[in-house]
């Protein structure tokens, strides 16, 4: 479970994929992301699904749980997940992390529950050059 989160519905930089073309999967899969001072590790990501940017965000923002399903098609998915240090990015420490979990679950009192977690990307304040996550997501 993850305690305390609610689930955001994503609104996307570029427009939904075509309704006419939606999969409907029988599995739900989420992003959420955990840190110890993200703030500090000073990370702005792009989440690209299927070569559509989904969302944005930074690692100084709130912890989130974000539903992804609608911009899965069942069978293989690309996931790309960037990452680069924001211009205002002064230097960090090991001890500083921000990490980007993608898992497969379910709803349960408007609280995703996550039964697997498929990927994890995890990036740290000393972390100085871009980086990137890439995945290769099985929908079922």
């Amino acid at each position: 479970k993850a305690p305390g989160y609610e689930i955001k519905k994503v609104v996307p930089d570029t427009a939904p994929p075509d309704p006419g073309k939606k999969t409907s999967l029988g599995n739900h899969y989420y992003i959420f992301t955990e840190s110890k001072n993200g703030a500090k590790v000073g990370d702005e990501y792009a989440l690209i699904v299927n070569d559509t940017v989904i969302k944005k965000f930074k690692s100084k923002d709130d912890m989130m749980v974000e539903d992804i399903t609608e911009y899965l098609k069942s069978g293989s998915n690309l996931v790309l997940i960037t990452a680069v240090k924001s211009d205002s990015y002064g230097g960090g420490s090991m001890k500083n992390w921000f990490r980007i979990i993608i898992g497969e679950g379910h709803e349960e009192y408007n609280k995703a529950v996550i039964n697997k977690t498929l990927h994890k990307f995890t990036r740290l304040a000393s972390d100085t050059e871009p980086g990137q996550s890439v995945y290769t997501l099985k929908a079922k």
